[in-house]
């Protein structure tokens, strides 16, 4: 499984979307994927859940691309989970 952790600022520059692209086109190659959102990222998603980087994010659902975050957020498609765990299944981590 590949990770892509999402950590930027979605304010300050569009580096997310970068990731957010990435891991859809990894599962449209029907390869395993799944993306941690974390740091400015997820700051700003538990600030604002209706912000352009989460509506963004929920394009990962339309793929089946699992979305975590270490802690509980107002998405219902985001999971909390022990991201070491995680960090440990995958094969590649890519951070943006």
């Amino acid at each position: 499984m590949i990770l892509i952790v999402i950590s930027s600022s979605p304010v300050i520059d569009n580096l997310y979307e970068q990731g957010i692209e990435t891991a859809l086109n990894l599962a449209d190659a029907e390869i395993d994927v799944s993306v941690l959102i974390e740091g400015e990222f997820l700051n700003c998603v538990e600030a604002n859940p209706q912000c352009t980087g989460a509506k963004k994010l929920g394009q990962c659902k339309l793929y089946e691309v699992s979305v975590y975050s270490q802690s509980k957020v107002d998405l219902p498609f985001v999971k909390a989970i022990d991201t070491a765990n995680l960090q440990q299944q995958a094969s590649k981590i890519v951070v943006f």
